[in-house]
């Protein structure tokens, strides 16, 4: 199925996810650990929510964490390499420009001369618009490895209060398999907005928050609604953990409080930032049992630069494997 709502493209397909393993690096940065910018990270903790964030070391890499990941998923779910037919790297932060960091990631994990390697470069929306390229290319009974994950850290400054204490570092790797069980999909995109969240070659990241904040109010409530038309009625509701007071007053106005309880909505914002695309992975396994994942249905919903939204409604029938690691 192929409609709009609101302006929103929406698409029914015949597609499920089979596992959801994320690794955070080791590093836990407090705020008193961040010298000089303490007191501001601080005060800036206040109304972002942030009190710590992951942050890679020196040898560590969104592709490697990505990888770590993706490990562990195979062996838990006894998909061998050879059985992967394409991968998926989302990402906005690779390590190096050519090749591109799908392709080493094809090489390091051993995957077969007929998996298809692709890389795109998606912001926080990028969970959920991977998961859907991913259904695209599952379709027929194909198994695709989507890659998700960001080493913010690298690219802010961190005198800057509005993103140098806001970002964590994650990597995760989802396995997603075409089949009967159907996963439904809503997204929107505005490049008008682009500059808003930019980043130019050689600079840090440059954020204007409030234009962020306001498109956010414009934009995800509606997204949430279109998700819930399609489905009313799921067991979790987890958001890009973009920040406190931006999730709050998302909530409020989609009135998700007269609806869901608040563990159906879990936020992981205090112990981990401001993952970038891999927020919701890593929300997932962080705070969904195994147990709990397998028999519950979600509504995922990210948003960010672009401007770009976009949620999913997936089930967790097929779900064999959720697991947060830690990457040393």
């Amino acid at each position: 199925m192929t409609t709009t709502r609101r302006g929103n493209f929406c698409e029914t397909i015949g597609a499920h996810v089979c596992g959801v393993v994320t690794a955070v690096p080791q590093l836990v940065v407090t705020d008193a650990m961040l010298g000089d910018h303490a007191a501001a990270a601080s005060e800036a903790g206040a109304i972002t929510g942030v009190r710590t964030r992951r942050r890679a070391s020196a040898s560590q890499t969104t592709e490697s964490l990505c990888a770590i990941a993706a490990r562990r998923l195979l062996e838990q779910l006894g998909w061998s390499p050879g059985c992967v037919d394409a991968l998926i790297l989302v990402t906005q932060t690779p390590t190096d420009a050519i090749p591109s960091g799908a392709h080493r990631l094809h090489g390091e994990l051993a995957l077969p001369k007929h998996c298809a390697a692709i890389e795109v470069n998606w912001s926080c929306s990028g969970y959920v618009q991977g998961l859907w390229l991913a259904s695209r290319l599952a379709e027929g009974n194909r198994r695709v490895l989507l890659l998700v994950g960001d080493t913010s850290s690298r690219i802010v400054d961190r005198a800057d209060r509005a993103t140098g204490p806001l970002f964590g570092d994650a990597g995760s790797a989802t396995a997603v398999q075409g089949g009967s069980l159907k996963s439904h999909f809503v997204m929107g995109n505005d490049g008008r907005g682009a500059q808003r969240l930019h980043r130019e070659h050689g600079k840090p990241l440059a954020m204007d928050g409030a234009s962020v904040f306001t498109f956010a109010l414009r934009e995800v409530p509606g997204l949430i609604e279109d998700v819930l038309d399609i489905a009313p009625s799921p067991d979790y509701l987890l958001f890009h953990q973009a920040n406190r007071l931006m999730l709050e007053q998302v909530i409020k106005r989609a009135q998700l409080k007269e609806r869901f309880t608040p563990a159906q909505i879990p936020t992981n914002l205090a112990d981990y930032g401001n993952c970038s695309c891999a927020s919701i992975p890593l929300l997932l396994c962080d705070k969904v049992s195994p147990l709990a994942a397998k028999r519950s249905r979600f509504a995922l919903f990210g948003f960010g630069a672009g401007w770009a939204w976009a949620g999913a409604v997936v089930g967790g029938a097929h779900l064999d494997a959720v697991e947060l690691i830690e990457a040393a």
